[in-house]
């Protein structure tokens, strides 16, 4: 999620960077819509300990079949189960 992303660099003056970063990997920052807010709050229904920022993270990778990089392995084992289907 970009907001958890740019937080601290925010903090620090050194977002710049994290941008330049993020463009050079193609990374895309997606909007969320009411179709990923229920999608994640579904999920939030279905993991009790999963948070929102989490959830919309997770919520929308699923929606656009991509991985999601976190080095949370609880939300790295959702995700696995849910991408299972």
């Amino acid at each position: 999620m970009y907001a958890e992303v740019i937080l601290r660099p925010l903090q620090h003056g050194t977002d710049a960077k994290v941008d330049e970063f993020l463009a050079a990997i193609g990374a895309h920052v997606i909007d969320v819509d009411r179709t990923l807010a229920r999608e994640a709050a579904q999920l939030r229904a279905r993991h009790g300990a999963l948070r929102l920022p989490d959830a919309l993270s997770l919520a929308t990778a699923l929606a656009h079949g991509a991985e999601l990089l976190s080095l949370d392995r609880a939300l790295q084992r959702i995700a696995e189960r849910e991408s299972r289907g």
